[in-house]
Formats: structure tokens, C-alpha cells, sequence
């Protein structure tokens, strides 16, 4: 949730994958959380590919943070500055 928080917006499974680290169909697998409890969305589009040199639509899933998985961040990141003891 943090990597779609820092991104000036909408990020795709892959663009969202290589943001993290991960394999795309597992970022998939992290994102079924947050997304039911309602702190991201997804949306489906259609973006401009290459399949065995043909430029066709392809279907691709776009992630972004809702207003209530910001609120979330910033709670836990409150309670993580809380529970840190100072040096």
C-alpha cells in the first residue's frame, strides 16, 4: 500500500510488481487483502500491447489507494511512531 501511496497515481499490476520486487500474480495475491477491506481499488483497462507482433487492446488491471487506505497508513504509521522507543 505504501508503493501506490508514493505513485502520482494509478499503477499497473506490473508497473506495481517491479515497484515492490514481485512476481505479478503474487502482488495480485497481497493486493485481495487491502482490497476487501476497501483501502485500494482496481480497475480494468484496456491499454495498447504487442501480442506476436500485432499491436492489439489488451485488458490490464490498474491499482490505486482509496481515502481509506491513506487514512490507514497514516494510523499505522502513528502507532509504529508510538511503539518505537526514542533513542
Amino acid at each position: 500500500m505504501t508503493a501506490l501511496h508514493s505513485a502520482d497515481g494509478p499503477l499497473s499490476s506490473t508497473e506495481l510488481a517491479k515497484k515492490v520486487g514481485l512476481p505479478t500474480k503474487q502482488v495480485r495475491g497481497y493486493c485481495a487483502w487491502p482490497l476487501s477491506k476497501g483501502y485500494i481499488t482496481r480497475v480494468l483497462r484496456k491499454v495498447r500491447g504487442v501480442v506476436g507482433n500485432r499491436n492489439v487492446m489488451r485488458p490490464e488491471i490498474f491499482w490505486s489507494l482509496t481515502s481509506q487506505g491513506i487514512e490507514y497508513l497514516t494510523r499505522r504509521s502513528v502507532q509504529q511512531s508510538v511503539d518505537t522507543p526514542a533513542s
